[in-house]
């Protein structure tokens, strides 16, 4: 779904016209060939992490974009198993720890930048929708968030 009709495909609008298709219980006037060429967008926009439009870099907002996209299309897909992942959840998992700052917590947009709350938020939205069934890798969330605690205070700065 692009942002406009006959515009490029984008992941976020297409996780907007989704979920508001799904939300309305509307998800069956997409077609099994659309959902097929969705899944087909969604899954071809894996690099190493995931970007949201061909031929642009891998930012780490769109693991929950695309990734929330992917997963609500492939729910219509009876062909799919429900327990195997389309995309490479290993790859995903090292680019969002690139993107983490262990010294402050925190993701930012890719590795190299600072933090900021959405792509932190954004983030962590994807490591709960996707489980990240069938990786060999864990989640360091001790890199990802980095809470330090006052201690006596109880407060998180």
């Amino acid at each position: 779904f692009g942002q406009v009709p006959e515009a490029e495909g984008h992941g976020a609008n297409t996780y907007c016209a989704l979920a508001s298709l799904h939300l309305l219980n509307r998800m069956d006037s997409i077609s099994r060939d659309e959902c097929q060429r969705i899944i087909r967008f969604c899954v071809n926009r894996q690099n190493k992490g995931i970007h949201g439009r061909p031929c642009k870099v891998d930012d780490s907002c769109y693991t929950f974009w695309t990734g929330a996209a992917l997963k609500i299309v492939s729910i219509q897909d009876p062909y799919l198993s429900k327990d195997e992942s389309l995309i490479s959840n290993d790859d995903v998992i090292k680019f969002l720890h690139a993107c983490s700052d262990p010294i402050v917590g925190g993701v930012s947009k890719f590795p190299g930048t600072p933090p900021d709350p959405t792509h932190s938020f954004l983030a962590l939205g994807e490591f709960k929708q996707n489980n990240f069934k069938g990786s060999s890798l864990r989640v360091d969330w001790s890199k990802i968030l980095n809470w330090t605690v006052h201690h006596g205070k109880g407060q998180s700065r």
